[in-house]
């Protein structure tokens, strides 16, 4: 299990919110959200801050996990950014929320999201 982890995220309902993250009991779930992040970082890691999302719980977003997990990880998205969070910030916390997940399932989380997040597909060194 990795250490525990905690992300900024500046101006959330106009503060500055320290959130510690939790896994999830279902690794199913970590699993699912983990495999999002070659499709995109951003909603991954939205997506993995809404299911890591440990304490302060009365500002976690109030948002229920649904089937289909990038619905999911837009939803959370769109709800902290509703609440006042810049998309930059949200999304430097998302990817620290996903490389915390990875880390629970095993692999090379650090690796694994420096990949997703390669947008141009180039092989290294070219």
């Amino acid at each position: 299990m990795p250490d525990p982890v905690t992300v900024k995220l500046p101006n959330l309902d106009g503060r500055d919110a320290i959130v510690t993250l939790a896994l999830p009991t279902s690794i199913a779930r970590r699993w699912t959200v983990v495999h999002l992040a070659p499709r995109s970082t951003l909603v991954a890691g939205a997506a993995a801050l809404g299911i890591c999302w440990g304490s302060p719980r009365g500002l976690a977003p109030k948002v229920l996990w649904v089937s289909d997990p990038g619905a999911y990880g837009e939803a959370v998205f769109d709800a902290l950014l509703d609440r006042g969070v810049q998309s930059h910030d949200l999304y430097e916390a998302g990817v620290q929320a996903l490389v915390f997940l990875a880390a629970s399932v095993g692999g090379t989380a650090e690796e694994e999201v420096s990949a997703a997040e390669d947008f141009s597909g180039a092989p290294k060194g070219a």
